[in-house]
């Protein structure tokens, strides 16, 4: 797959960048050799000054990581409950269930550091010794390594105040152990990996290695064997060294407190080169070139690099903006640009098949709930019903009975047949209407309801019941001896600001709300928890199921008790 990549013209950018680098770099290097050549030991030591300033960042980086890793350990060590129980003898399931949940966090932690490529927790105490390594680590080697850990947290000079540098096999390693009342936390960190996880611009061929004290080299072993370098001649107290291999090789070395060790760059040395007749002639060339050359890798990383990374941004920009169908059509002939295209453009079309799955599962939620209220609010008209009846079978008014019987089938019947959450305005009324008719024949002074709605409302959809619930209200609130109880209903139209609503209103002549009642009826965050107002809460609560925030009920006295609906029209 590699191969068809590159025959099709695709390149990793480390090889692109070090392309362009080695296009501005060498001719300057050239040029700097020439100009400099009466100077070239002062160009040696800033160029180690240089070097040693980017071995510090490299050493600063380096050491940040491993000091994340000891703070993970001692706040593992000293605050991790699981851990703390291990300083205790337990039983075999609560020590396995302790380090299991351990593990998962070192799982964690190794993920977000890739250097660390083991963690180990030991306890003395339940004789119980777990561990967990990364994904790509050789299985041949996890054998020596487990063997060569045990033995040497059981040795009696195991040191617990620093990483140490351990060679187990051909390889060496960074240990850290940390541990209280046998009891140890343990990581295991990849030299060769340490350093190469900085995004720091080297110089071409630049390498790295790590040296201890004696300056005898830790890791780049197979690079320092075959440029055949031998380090006898390296003094840890000069600026630089320049050591004869396959050739000429320029090392600056830093030393790190915290590791107690050396960290080493080697990079080629070209020496010095001979000035040339027609110096100035030759100098206003090479200038000319150098900066025809500057011009040319700028053109060249603009098309390359910086614009494809422009419209990466502007994508992004895009999809925070709510454009969630904009995809990534990065250039095909860089490879990594193309991988980004395509992982991109995936997760986003991952990312969208979630908010569909989630926005099907939250109406669902909402039918659920819907139909839990609907189901709610239905029997408490029933009860009403059932009360009514049990009067006029104390009056033994059988006749009256009978026919409310038949009235209460009919709209009842009606009623099941609407199975569907909202119901047009027309059909609310009806309802009303029926209702009102059920009770014009089982009263001595029936109550008079009269309703103007506009013909632009009357085909708009409401939650069930919810005209009819205030309705009930005022027949079981609003209604004194002797005095005809008259209902009002109306509806119609608002518009104002591009926007417009659904007024409704239901009112009546009754004695009207309380000031207390009105203060809790009117509050945004009223829990409505009264048992009095079931019927008041259901509506509510379906409201806000249906319309969100963008609904009003305000409860007032205007003659009587009067109940307003504002629901929006879109």
């Amino acid at each position: 797959m590699s191969r068809r990549r590159y025959f099709y013209g695709r390149m990793p950018i480390r090889q692109l960048l070090f392309f362009i680098l080695m296009v501005f770099c060498v001719p300057f290097t050239v040029f700097f050799i020439w100009y400099n050549a009466h100077a070239m030991n002062i160009v040696n030591d800033r160029i180690a000054e240089n070097t040693k300033s980017k071995i510090s960042y490299y050493q600063e980086s380096s050491e940040g990581i491993l000091k994340y890793i000891e703070g993970f350990m001692i706040n593992t060590v000293a605050n991790d409950a699981n851990f703390r129980q291990l300083e205790f003898k337990l039983s075999e399931l609560d020590a396995h269930l302790n380090t299991y949940e351990i593990l998962q966090k070192y799982q964690n932690m190794m993920t977000l550091i890739p250097v660390l490529r083991s963690m180990y927790v030991y306890t003395i105490n339940n004789d119980l010794y777990r561990r967990v390594y990364t994904y790509n680590f050789p299985f041949r080697d996890k054998e020596v390594i487990d063997e060569y850990i045990k033995s040497r947290v059981l040795s009696p000079n195991i040191d617990l105040r620093e990483w140490t540098v351990e060679k187990i096999g051909d390889k060496y390693y960074l240990l850290r152990i940390l541990g209280i009342n046998n009891a140890y936390c343990i990581s295991l960190v990849d030299f060769d990996l340490l350093y190469m996880t900085e995004n720091v611009q080297k110089i071409p061929e630049e390498q790295l290695f790590y040296a201890g004290k004696n300056l005898q080299p830790l890791t780049g072993l197979e690079m320092l064997s075959q440029k055949r370098l031998g380090l006898q001649e390296l003094h840890p107290g000069e600026k630089y060294s320049i050591l004869r291999g396959d050739r000429r090789y320029f090392l600056v070395s830093n030393y790190s407190t915290y590791l107690h060790m050396y960290l080493v760059s080697c990079s080629p040395y070209y020496g010095l080169l001979r000035s040339m007749d027609r110096l100035q002639f030759i100098l206003l060339v090479v200038s000319v070139l150098f900066i025809i050359l500057i011009g040319v890798c700028f053109v060249l990383l603009n098309y390359l690099l910086i614009s494809p990374l422009a419209l990466f941004v502007r994508t992004m920009t895009e999809i925070k903006e709510g454009q969630l169908s904009s995809r990534l059509r990065m250039p095909e002939y860089i490879l990594e640009f193309s991988q980004i295209g395509t992982v991109f453009n995936e997760m986003m079309d991952e990312i969208t098949k979630l908010k569909i799955e989630k926005y099907e599962q939250q109406v669902e939620l909402q039918k659920v709930e819907l139909q839990r209220l609907q189901i709610q609010i239905r029997p408490h008209f029933y009860l009403n019903c059932l009360k009514i009846f049990y009067g006029m079978a104390e009056q033994k008014q059988y006749r009256k009975i009978q026919e409310m019987i038949l009235s209460l089938s009919g709209y009842l019947r009606a009623l099941f047949k609407n199975r569907n959450f909202t119901v047009s305005v027309d059909d609310e009324l009806s309802s009303v209407e029926k209702f009102i008719e059920l009770q014009r024949k089982c009263g001595d002074t029936p109550p008079v309801i009269s309703m103007s709605v506009a013909e632009s409302v009357r085909d708009f959809h409401i939650p069930s019941m919810s005209v009819l619930t205030f309705v009930e209200n005022a027949l079981k609130y609003a209604q004194m001896p002797g005095k005809v109880l008259r209902i009002r209903v109306a509806a119609k139209m608002l518009e104002g600001d591009g926007e417009s609503c659904i007024n409704i209103t239901v009112s009546d002549n009754g004695p009207g709300f309380s000031d207390e009642s009105l203060s809790e009826l009117n509050a945004k965050n009223s829990a409505d928890d009264n048992s009095n107002r079931i019927g008041i809460m259901n509506i509510r609560r379906r409201l806000a199921i249906l319309y969100g925030n963008k609904f009003e009920m305000i409860f007032l006295n205007r003659n009587g008790a009067c109940i307003e609906l504002f629901i929006p029209a879109r």
